[in-house]
């Protein structure tokens, strides 16, 4: 079992066989992402160059209700500044995940209450501090187009889940379809996206509460087979014209067999 480390922290922990756990090795390059030129007409793919942020620290609670902006509510984990950044781009980066512990309804739904979240603090990788050093134009288009996306001026956040041992879970047969229909297929954040600029980071939250019914109703028919998931997450901004490919990795890690009764309660809010 992973060590526990203040309100809500998990150690990584490399071990396959881990529960309750997270590991931050995951290969970009197992990604394939969206290459130039011209890829509306040749939807050609290749493998991702590194991630631009790694994570370093994974927080999950429970909680009353979703709580956005949960930088502001939670310790922050300090980074290291950047010297003479050429793009405006924060040294840390959040991934908020909100996450409903109830079944999505028809009529009457509701889009707030009883949850989970899971909270993924990046830091840049070496080689994206090494490009902030030099001038803009040596930098990376996938870069430019994160700071575009971060001032509200371009882009769509995707989220790509990789299902690493579904055989194993004993699903049932129609979700067993839809996981090898959609396995590591990228999922575009629109109105989910929920984000926020702080003094030194910026947090990109994705509101499952406000997920389509049938999104919602898939992965509550899940809910019973978290415990033994190993699930990789990634998270790029999607590029559309030739400035703004090759896509690039932004971050990622694995999720390992989540307990949600480990979780400790978000206190005082």
């Amino acid at each position: 079992m992973a060590e526990e480390k203040g309100l809500g922290e998990i150690l990584p922990n490399e071990d396959e066989a881990a529960v309750h756990a997270w590991s931050p090795t995951l290969d970009a390059g197992s990604f394939n992402l969206r290459i130039g030129p011209n890829y509306k007409k040749h939807g050609r793919k290749a493998p991702s160059g590194p991630s631009l942020y790694e994570v370093f620290a994974c927080k999950m609670v429970t909680v009353k209700k979703k709580h956005r902006n949960i930088t502001k509510l939670l310790p922050r984990p300090q980074v290291p500044e950047v010297a003479n950044p050429c793009l405006p781009l924060p040294p840390l980066l959040v991934v908020n995940m909100m996450v409903p512990n109830y079944g999505p309804k028809l009529m009457g739904d509701k889009d707030d209450g009883i949850g989970a979240q899971i909270v993924m603090y990046a830091r840049m990788a070496p080689q994206t501090m090494e490009f902030l050093k030099g001038t803009a134009k040596a930098c990376p288009p996938a870069m430019h187009l994160l700071a575009r996306y971060m001032k509200g001026r371009a882009g769509v956040m995707k989220g790509i889940g990789r299902l690493e041992n579904p055989k194993s879970l004993g699903l049932s047969s129609p979700i067993m379809k839809l996981v090898t229909k959609y396995n590591s297929k990228p999922f575009l954040v629109f109105k989910a996206a929920k984000n926020f600029v702080g003094a030194g980071y910026f947090e990109f939250g994705m509101d499952v509460y406000n997920f389509s019914f049938m999104s919602r109703k898939a992965l509550w028919s899940m809910k019973k087979d978290i415990a033994n998931m190993v699930l990789d997450l990634a998270f790029v901004v999607q590029g559309d014209a030739d400035d703004e490919l090759p896509e690039q990795l932004l971050l990622g890690a694995t999720l390992k067999r989540l307990v949600l009764e480990r979780f400790p309660p978000m206190p005082g809010v």
